[in-house]
């Protein structure tokens, strides 16, 4: 019975979620130490909306875009990641 309603339950959640199906990110293969690079996450929303874009470096975010937040971009303090965004 308990896993009855387990499976009920992810079904009903799977209905609900969804991700991208045509993403792809660009970025260079290789980068000099203090070099600028140029990191492109490119998607087509289906006409969704939008929730959020985040970047990490291994494990740790260094940037967020949220548009229904404010403010929408965040940049968080990482060593050796400099974000410049415009």
């Amino acid at each position: 019975m308990q896993l009855t309603a387990i499976s009920l339950r992810f079904h009903l959640l799977e209905n609900f979620v969804t991700s991208l199906r045509d993403v792809s990110v660009k970025i260079p293969h290789a980068a000099r130490r203090g070099e600028k690079v140029i990191l492109k996450c490119l998607y087509d929303l289906e006409g969704d909306s939008l929730y959020s874009v985040k970047w990490y470096k291994g494990r740790r975010e260094f940037y967020s875009f949220t548009p229904k937040e404010t403010p929408a971009i965040k940049v968080y303090q990482i060593t050796g990641v400099r974000v410049e965004y415009n």
